[in-house]
């Protein structure tokens, strides 16, 4: 999660107001209860992994809640994906968690979505939006394809817009994970 105001959004509503758009920005980094799922997510992974593997958990470790993420939000086969998120941590931190403990994470992750989901829907009802933008970062880029899925879902003539320094230096535009 980004710890930094997101800018460039705040700079297109600045835009887009004098033209006489009415424009609302929310930024889920000030929502205490996705930080605490944040928090939580990384207290267990390190109770998990022994100290001498930790290395730097909050740098290192934004790759694991981004490729776990990325994983929750495309899983179909539950097998496949314990299997996968035990690669993906090892791969991280040279450490092979247990089927029980990545079951702990996995279950975090359904908590933070479905609270993103409640927010968002809550958010789309009370606010009925023409177009819903998004500010995505590199660890954002999962939450961000689950909303605009979920809108898309639910309110499918809701224009959505993504955009973000992800796509200026992170994000091959050739990625994958543009298709959704």
């Amino acid at each position: 999660m980004p710890l930094i105001p997101p800018q460039g959004i705040s700079r297109l509503k600045g835009y887009l107001k004098r033209y006489g758009y009415q424009v609302k920005t929310h930024d889920l980094n000030l929502e205490y209860e996705f930080k605490r799922l944040f928090d939580r997510y990384f207290d267990t992974l390190r109770s998990f992994i022994p100290e001498n593997h930790l290395a730097n958990i909050y740098n290192i470790g934004n790759d694991v809640w981004r490729d776990h993420n990325l994983a929750h939000i495309h899983h179909e086969d539950e097998t496949k994906y314990i299997e996968l998120v035990k690669i993906i941590i090892y791969k991280i931190f040279y450490w092979k968690l247990d089927n029980q403990q990545v079951l702990e994470l996995n279950k975090i992750l359904s908590v933070f979505y479905s609270a993103l989901e409640t927010y968002f829907i809550d958010l789309l009802e009370r606010e009925k939006p023409d177009v819903l933008g998004l500010s995505v970062y590199r660890d954002t880029i999962a939450p961000s394809m689950f909303v605009f899925q979920l809108t898309k879902r639910k309110y499918p003539g809701i224009l959505t817009v993504m955009g973000g320094n992800i796509f200026s230096i992170q994000l091959p535009l050739d990625s994958p994970n543009l298709n959704f």
